[in-house]
């Protein structure tokens, strides 16, 4: 049961972390 919460926030994670970068990248070429 552990593990399966600890796979499902790490998947979670990994998801908001892409999205972020995604969102962030062309904010940042924009701004340089």
């Amino acid at each position: 049961m552990i593990q399966v919460v600890l796979g499902f926030l790490r998947i979670t994670r990994l998801t908001i972390m892409k999205s972020y970068l995604l969102l962030t990248t062309p904010l940042r070429s924009i701004l340089v």
